[in-house]
């Protein structure tokens, strides 16, 4: 499988005119490679019909990023790309043309788009797969494995005490919603801590996320 998208959209306006992507696609195709693409524009659409071709082959899978559902503030935060309902419209049209598709969920900015209204909004009642605070937490503990390895014993410790009996009883939306607001001032701390003594604090979040 190759990736495209780490380190910078692949489709860029400059895309529209220079055409890079979809010649690397055209490669990919020759060659026989998958592909798994991250990308916060709607411009995706342009090569469907290369994706259908790659994923009948192989493998395509086509990954967007998601930071609120509202419009308004998406043009405020990220004001150079496809707002919201575009790049959501643009995931229908790729799932019913039986793409593989996926949603990064992130950033999460304090105060702006980390409220619950938010993460429902974008999930628009379906089931939410990933914990943002979970996924911090997560690498929190890893940030103390790398740095502190005697440490994450006692987390786990205190985790399979506290936490995990906690987590099973949260069967009712209304006890995900307390738990959810009781645990910010602690992502709050994590988030600052990962921010001040990690060089890549989003990458070691979003690893959580896919795993690798």
């Amino acid at each position: 499988m190759l990736g495209m998208g780490s380190m910078t959209d692949p489709y860029l306006p400059l895309e529209e005119t220079l055409g890079h992507t979809r010649k690397a696609l055209v490669l990919a195709k020759r060659y026989g490679f998958g592909v798994t693409l991250l990308t916060k524009s709607a411009r995706v659409l342009r090569d469907l019909d290369l994706f259908q071709a790659i994923h009948a082959q192989s493998k395509w899978v086509v990954q967007m990023t998601l930071t609120t559902y509202d419009d308004a503030l998406c043009r405020t935060l990220e004001p150079n790309v496809s707002p919201t309902g575009e790049r959501v419209a643009a995931l229908k049209r790729l799932h019913a043309a039986g793409i593989p598709t996926a949603v990064w969920l992130l950033p999460i900015l304090p105060f702006l788009n980390d409220t619950p209204e938010n993460i429902r909004g974008i999930r628009h009642g379906k089931r939410i797969v990933v914990n943002r605070q979970l996924c911090v937490a997560n690498a929190f503990e890893k940030l103390l494995h790398d740095r502190a390895p005697g440490s994450t014993g006692r987390s786990g410790t205190f985790y399979n005490t506290h936490g995990y009996p906690l987590s099973r009883k949260l069967t009712t939306s209304l006890r995900a919603d307390v738990v959810y607001l009781l645990m910010k001032p602690l992502e709050w701390l994590f988030l600052l801590t990962l921010y001040t003594f990690d060089c890549g604090p989003e990458p070691r979040i979003a690893l959580q996320y896919t795993g690798r």
